[in-house]
């Protein structure tokens, strides 16, 4: 592995937090499918502790309060990445900027266009083969 590709993360003092629950019909219930959320959250604590950590933007609150999107996509319509809207802008705005596959990511639609074309292209390429 190279490491420059790698955060130095001390994972003593690390912000981790557990998965949330909901109270449900037969009791709590956790929250399904939010390694996407979690893992922007992750990025963003190692970047900016003082912003986002256990007390302030934790996962709870950025669901809660919407900062990366519509937190109330029906699963049907978690692959449209509605949820993420706002990433793009709120990464601009921390003066940090994201890349897939070398392709920098400036809007919701190039975030989700890119990882779209990729796929597209790798399965032409299956089919060929």
């Amino acid at each position: 592995m190279n490491p420059e590709h790698h955060l130095p993360i001390d994972l003593n003092t690390f912000a981790f937090v557990e998965r949330e629950f909901v109270e449900g019909p037969i009791g709590p219930e956790k929250i399904l499918n939010q390694c996407d959320r979690d893992f922007l959250y992750y990025c963003l604590t190692y970047y900016y502790p003082e912003k986002f950590n256990r007390e302030t933007n934790n996962p709870r609150q950025i669901r809660e309060k919407g900062i990366f999107g519509n937190p109330n996509v029906p699963m049907w319509l978690k692959s449209t990445g509605i949820g993420f809207l706002k990433v793009p802008e709120l990464l601009r705005s921390l003066d940090l900027n994201l890349k897939i596959n070398g392709n920098k990511i400036n809007n919701y639609f190039q975030f989700i266009l890119v990882p779209l074309h990729l796929i597209l292209k790798n399965l032409k390429k299956h089919k060929r083969n």
